[in-house]
């Protein structure tokens, strides 16, 4: 193994920190077409990791981010799993991402790491907005962002998950947010839409995520440039 980068990020949110609904930053109406791989569809496979797929949101997501760069395990690293599954990369990625020493699938660092097998950098940071995540979708790379809220606070969830991980794909027109959300009963259905604001205030609020993201991208793509003015975080 070669360590290629080292990361370290830090920051906090005050408890109270509520920040105007972002504007638009030249992704509004681009939409990337991230393969859809819903979590719940692996419900019961694998249980010695994590407790199986309806515990592997972030899996399902990492899995999506490197099907998207046209990357992955060859079949015959796969020959363990059901046949059957239709989405096997999944399963594939609950084992390597697995951490025995937290017992779950859902360490970021372990996400955004695995990945570089298949040629892959990936990285966790804050971001401060939706208007900076745009930047990520002006240059190809959708960004997997942690929420946890309660029913209501974000129309269209119709459940209040402790945490969960969905892929921002992109922008509707109008600036909602356009996601693919593991946490949905198949493939088709875990594209989803939500509204700006609503997503925004539960992602960067401090007890919905804190402006938590991750992502990976190939070496020979490159990083959006940060925010003139404002201190670097990716």
């Amino acid at each position: 193994p070669v360590v290629r980068a080292f990361h370290l990020a830090a920051s906090s949110t005050p408890p109270e920190h509520r920040q105007p609904v972002s504007g638009p930053a030249g992704a509004w109406g681009t939409v990337l077409d991230v393969p859809r791989r819903s979590q719940e569809l692996h419900t019961g496979h694998s249980p010695q990791w994590d407790g199986g797929g309806e515990a592997w949101s972030a899996p399902a997501c990492t899995s999506m981010l490197v099907e998207y760069f046209g990357r992955g395990p060859a079949d015959g690293e796969m020959t363990w799993i059901d046949p059957a599954d239709t989405a096997p990369q999944v399963d594939f990625t609950a084992r390597a991402v697995y951490d025995y020493a937290y017992k779950g699938c859902g360490n970021w660092a372990f996400n955004a790491a695995h990945p570089a097998r298949y040629g892959l950098d990936g990285m966790v940071t804050r971001l401060r907005s939706l208007n900076e995540l745009e930047r990520f979708i002006n240059a190809g790379i959708p960004i997997a962002t942690a929420q946890s809220f309660r029913i209501g606070e974000l129309a269209g969830a119709g459940y209040s998950p402790a945490g969960s991980i969905k892929i921002v794909c992109g922008f509707t027109a109008e600036g909602d947010v356009v996601v693919n959300d593991p946490l949905s009963a198949t493939d088709e259905e875990v594209r989803r839409i939500y509204p700006r604001g609503e997503f925004e205030r539960v992602w960067l609020s401090a007890s919905g995520g804190g402006g938590v993201v991750y992502l990976i991208h190939p070496r020979e793509l490159p990083l959006p440039a940060n925010v003139p003015g404002l201190e670097p975080n990716w």
